[in-house]
């Protein structure tokens, strides 16, 4: 007997279509990568009744190549990978779904009965179309879910990160305060899932869907759908999502494509002198990364340094740390008000004096 389930993690989110034979064997596809989208990967499982009915992989497959210890697998971290879970309790169930949680990790796992047409679908390469169809969405415009609440129109904007997994709603509210949320999602054969709800204005959204085969709608968990518009340009400003959502950071050796050439020349003073005792140390790795507080208008500049090869940013080396405060942003331009009128060290910790009276 042939069960098939179509399936995704809650987090970060990874899609997956599983075929168990019911004889302890099983082949799947991921949305881990374009290969795992279209070659088949066997493995064996096991159903276990030790105080509630657990479902444990246990030998190499998709789902245990995100918990590999090796970073280079996965793209996670030394020891831990993508922190996955290779053994799942179950929870609860629906007509079509079962729904279990990992033993150590905690990750949800939903197994979503598939249809024939799924079946045959992700069977004939039809799971990398489907991945490519989306991204090439993303591409093509800026979606956003359209949102009407007692007669005003809310554009969520959305965006994805096919490296993180991850999808961001922005909404900019008539103030211009850019409200942030996000979800980790998994590709469909008709869309995408948002594994943990994607938050916004007092709406989860559960994911989108394609209509038709070019319009597009966004649904909630109670199954009421949202149009999606696709809009030439951004709905928001870049420095409207800095400190809100994003951090500036510079890595090492590299100067990106847009820095000026004031800016090159300050960030790369510290990214391309870390390899060469410039400091009087030698470093094989480094960033700089610059955080904005934005309900204290503080800048955080911190300078990672290490000796460590593969070691993660703010690990495995040392930060030094510099603060500043700022009057605000204009039109993208940050106007810094704090000069560093004194330093003393008191119990190991540094002191800074603003001329506003404000210290650390």
């Amino acid at each position: 007997m042939e069960s098939l389930f179509k399936n995704f993690f809650e987090r970060w989110g990874y899609g997956f279509y599983m075929q168990f034979d019911g004889q302890d064997g099983v082949k799947m596809l991921s949305d881990f990568s374009n290969a795992t989208a279209t070659t088949f990967k066997a493995s064996t499982y096991r159903i276990k009744y030790v105080m509630n009915t657990s479902l444990i992989f246990d030998t190499y497959n998709y789902i245990t190549t995100l918990q590999d210890p090796g970073a280079s697998v996965n793209g996670g971290t030394n020891a831990n990978g993508l922190q996955s879970d290779i053994e799942f309790e179950y929870l609860r169930s629906t007509p079509d779904s079962v729904i279990l949680i990992g033993k150590r990790y905690r990750n949800y796992l939903y197994l979503i009965k598939a249809s024939a047409a799924e079946k045959t679908s992700f069977e004939n390469g039809g799971y990398l179309t489907a991945m490519n169809k989306l991204k090439n969405y993303f591409v093509a415009g800026f979606p956003h879910i359209v949102l009407n609440q007692g007669g005003t129109e809310k554009k969520i904007e959305m965006w994805i990160n096919n490296s993180t997994k991850v999808v961001d709603g922005d909404y900019l509210t008539p103030q211009q305060s850019l409200l942030s949320a996000a979800s980790g999602f998994a590709f469909g054969i008709d869309g995408a899932y948002f594994s943990n709800g994607l938050v916004s204005e007092g709406v989860r959204f559960r994911g989108i869907k394609w209509k038709t085969d070019t319009e597009m709608v966004a649904y909630d968990s109670a199954g009421t759908e949202y149009k999606v518009g696709l809009s030439p340009a951004p709905l928001t400003l870049l420095h409207l999502a800095v400190g809100a959502k994003f951090r500036l950071q510079a890595n090492f050796r590299t100067i990106y494509p847009g820095t000026s050439t004031l800016g090159s020349a300050i960030v790369g003073q510290y990214v391309n002198n870390l390899h060469n005792a410039y400091s009087g140390f030698t470093f094989v790795g480094g960033a700089l990364t610059f955080t904005f507080d934005i309900a204290n208008r503080r800048l955080t500049v911190t300078g990672w340094h290490t000796q460590t090869a593969g070691a993660a940013i703010g690990t495995g080396g040392w930060n030094t740390v510099y603060l500043q405060l700022y009057q605000g942003c204009q039109r993208g331009i940050y106007i810094y008000a704090c000069i560093r009128t004194s330093n003393t060290s008191i119990g190991g910790k540094r002191i800074c004096t603003e001329p506003d009276g404000r210290s650390w």
